[in-house]
């Protein structure tokens, strides 16, 4: 929820982070609240744009929010 409220006050750059974001907090609990807050939130752009080796973090964390979705949320009951 904290990072929903984060959303919502500072909408991310690119739209789609703005679903990763829960999810990641989802599967990742406090180490995704932590990574929100020190490169997702929107309010220090000059982290975002600096973040050289950090992005590797936020992008695996896009792609298995994308995995967990697919793979577990939709997946799952579907073949079930």
């Amino acid at each position: 929820m904290i990072i929903i409220m984060g959303i919502i006050r500072h909408p991310q750059m690119m739209e789609i982070m703005d679903v990763v974001w829960p999810i990641n907090g989802w599967f990742l609990g406090p180490l995704a609240l932590w990574t929100y807050f020190r490169w997702g939130s929107n309010k220090n752009i000059d982290i975002q744009d600096n973040r050289h080796q950090t992005a590797k973090v936020v992008s695996t964390s896009h792609c298995s929010a994308g995995c967990t979705v697919g793979d577990n949320a939709v997946g799952v009951p579907f073949v079930v």
